[in-house]
């Protein structure tokens, strides 16, 4: 079978990406609703019952639903992540979760887990966030061999070991956040800008430098790049596009494809197996 990607969106105002197999589905965050989430999964041609799981990434307002979260309950689909991150939700949101009545489910520290056709393993990421922040790495089992795809919308920046954490993956989803000179001049408060800056978000060019390392340590370049959670008053989809493709022919990969995602609609549809010229 093949593995499918899809964000259905991505930026301050919520976040969620769908990932699937046959049959089956995985979400990663639930920051937007019912409905809206109901829509991208019809559009796959997937409905509430052919999830199997919630990855939740961190504990953020644009990551969580409580309408989506009432949903998935109904549906028995657990939530799923590092117990720090669970901690977090319980502690914050206890009213809202009594009410609920939501499955949640700790990931181990160490290895992985899988659930029907899904393998997926968490590695944390630095971001401001009660709890950790957290990116996955999900795998399918496809008839051209096992197929990875590793997300991570929300970091401050790359330490040392992260780019190991995505290297030789078929996909990567990852932040993009913003421009500098737009966010120096955004009219934000000086404190919101340092936040952003220090322990919030990557902006074009960390995002296209941590990419450099990551394809530096891969023996097999991604079939694309997904750029996500890019900011709508301090970023475009042309100037985030464009870094990343600049930067990417420097570095010599300009054979790997990039696609943006957008804030309230659905990016480009992947696959792996795939070819890259007819996906992006």
């Amino acid at each position: 079978m093949a593995l499918h990607v899809q964000v259905l969106g991505s930026s301050s105002g919520g976040n969620s990406t769908l990932l699937w197999s046959g049959s089956s589905a995985v979400l990663v965050d639930f920051g937007f609703g019912p409905r809206y989430i109901g829509e991208g999964l019809e559009r796959n041609g997937l409905d509430w019952s052919n999830l199997k799981a919630v990855l939740l990434t961190h504990i953020h307002n644009d990551h969580v639903d409580f309408f989506t979260l009432k949903r998935l309950a109904e549906y028995r689909v657990p939530v799923i992540a590092p117990a720090g991150v669970l901690q977090a939700f319980r502690k914050q949101f206890r009213g809202p979760l009594m009410m609920s009545g939501g499955v949640f489910e700790p990931l181990p520290k160490t290895g992985g887990r899988e659930i029907d056709a899904f393998q997926f393993t968490a590695f944390e990421v630095p971001h401001d966030a009660p709890g950790g922040c957290y990116g996955y790495r999900v795998a399918v089992a496809t008839p051209d061999g096992k197929k990875q795809v590793a997300i991570a919308t929300d970091l401050a920046y790359a330490d040392d070991g992260l780019p190991l954490e995505f290297a030789g993956s078929d996909i990567v989803v990852l932040e993009s956040n913003h421009d500098p000179d737009m966010l120096e001049n955004s009219g934000r408060p000086e404190w919101l800008k340092k936040r952003i800056r220090d322990t919030g978000h990557l902006s074009n060019d960390q995002s296209a430098n941590l990419m450099g390392r990551i394809l530096s340590l891969s023996a097999v370049h991604p079939h694309a790049i997904l750029l996500a959670h890019l900011s709508q008053e301090c970023n475009t989809e042309p100037i985030a596009h464009t870094v990343m493709t600049t930067a990417l022919q420097g570095f010599g990969f300009d054979q790997v494809g990039v696609a943006v995602s957008h804030a309230a609609a659905p990016s480009t549809r992947l696959s792996l197996p795939g070819n890259r010229s007819t996906a992006l």
